[in-house]
């Protein structure tokens, strides 16, 4: 008689039963077609509650995105069960969840992509674009992928910072995908409402050097180049339509100047496009002119010259005859004053511009004071006068900034605009009912770095 042998006892992990769980259900689900069939509803409803169960609970990341992705199948397919066990994607605040790869079917990557949409976390563009630029994924879920990253931009500065990520992911991207993303991301900036956002000119600089860096160590062909280039200009142009002023930005404008040179300057087919941006330079900065004066200006000249090194100012300034002078005048080699020299303050301003002036010089003269202490009856008063009259000072001393042509005086000329700048001399403005403001005295500042 043969001694037996005991057979270890195979005890299924909590994993095991969850994992047990979503094949069923996906089975169910499978089998239902597009809408649950009477006769799988209340075992889909029984499953769909133990998976809801679960789904808090379960460490495994991959084994939760299924769950949960079935369970927005199931509500998508109507089961009344599932739609009152709708899972709350809370557990991905902080971290993304993994790839929608992980999942079985477009049926499921939806589901998933339907139940996230809602949850403002910080990763939601950047992963929406990662998943995008995925070659397994479909045409139709890439659709529904560019459009989540779209909702999930606070401005459309976040959102071509992702567009910017699909590039720089190009070793598992092909042409035919980057295609694909910028056409859908170009026609959503297009209808987009978003703002600009503050850090849309670093954002696009940066998507302007990723698109001249993939030419360059693709060796592109010119048509491809030149896609490329389109869909940047695009996006500005669409931008600046709505924002005009994101034109004079510095870096902005360093981005024109790099996507000029991935062709060594501007296709036929995108000379309208470049025009159109070189019209909208040149009339922000007559207004400039008009609002502060020529001597007023002097960073718009600059910023002006700098331009002219991708667009086309000289060819399109023809189109504005009634401003030709203020046009030659900006367009005239900078003749820069001394250091610490600024424009002068007319003594028959208003009531605001003369307390612009006195609050400048007071900042001037309090320094040069032994006993700051001192300086505080004088220093409230005058705050107290300049409150009446709606007039605050325009950022602080020794903060640092991002340039802005209209509210800063560069003391240091450079020969391209600097991103960032620090504040020498605090500026004085004029604030309207509205919050909006009126700059009365720029601020002093130098560039940074």
């Amino acid at each position: 008689m043969s001694e037996s042998v005991d057979q270890p006892v195979v005890v299924a992990t909590p994993s095991d039963d969850i994992a047990a769980l979503i094949r069923t259900v996906r089975s169910l689900l499978s089998a239902s077609s597009e809408k649950i069939l009477p006769n799988f509803a209340d075992e889909v409803g029984r499953k769909v509650n133990l998976l809801a169960v679960a789904f808090p609970k379960e460490k495994d990341q991959v084994l939760a995105l299924e769950s949960f992705a079935l369970i927005g199948v199931a509500i998508g397919k109507g089961s009344k069960d599932a739609g009152k066990r709708k899972p709350n994607p809370v557990r991905w605040a902080a971290e993304a969840p993994p790839s929608i790869q992980n999942l079985a079917n477009d049926d499921e990557r939806r589901a998933a992509i339907k139940l996230l949409m809602p949850l403002k976390a910080p990763w939601a563009v950047w992963y929406a674009m990662r998943e995008a630029a995925d070659e397994k994924n479909s045409k139709e879920l890439t659709v529904d992928l560019v459009k989540w990253a779209g909702a999930a931009s606070a401005s459309q500065a976040a959102f071509i910072g992702g567009m910017a990520d699909v590039v720089r992911a190009r070793q598992t991207t092909s042409l035919d995908r980057i295609s694909l993303v910028f056409k859908l991301g170009l026609k959503l900036v297009a209808q987009g409402e978003a703002e600009a956002g503050t850090r849309f000119p670093e954002r696009f600089e940066d998507f302007a050097r990723c698109i001249s860096d993939f030419c360059r160590n693709l060796d592109a062909a010119p048509k491809t180049s030149a896609s490329m280039q389109a869909t940047a200009l695009g996006v500005l142009e669409a931008v600046s339509g709505r924002e005009p002023a994101v034109l004079l930005a510095p870096m902005t404008l360093r981005g024109l100047v790099v996507l000029s040179e991935v062709l060594g300057g501007w296709p036929k087919a995108l000379q309208k496009q470049v025009a159109t941006l070189s019209k909208r330079v040149l009339s922000m900065s007559i207004l400039q002119i008009r609002l502060h004066g020529l001597e007023g200006s002097l960073e718009v000249k600059r910023i002006l010259a700098f331009a002219r090194q991708a667009l086309p100012i000289d060819k399109v300034k023809a189109r504005f005859l009634s401003e030709s002078e203020s046009i030659e005048a900006l367009l005239a080699p900078v003749d820069e004053a001394p250091a610490g020299v600024r424009p002068s303050i007319s003594a028959n301003s208003g009531v605001q511009e003369q307390v612009a002036a006195l609050l400048v010089a007071w900042d001037a003269l309090s320094v040069t004071l032994a006993q700051p202490v001192d300086t505080r009856e004088v220093e409230s008063l005058l705050a107290m006068v300049a409150k009446k009259i709606d007039v605050d000072r325009l950022g602080m001393k020794g903060e640092v900034v991002p340039f802005q042509p209209f509210q800063h005086y560069l003391v240091d000329a450079t020969t391209a605009p600097p991103a960032t700048v620090r504040i020498y001399v605090p500026g004085v403005r004029a604030v309207r009912p509205d919050g909006s403001f009126r700059v009365l005295t720029r601020a002093l500042v130098n560039p940074v770095g």
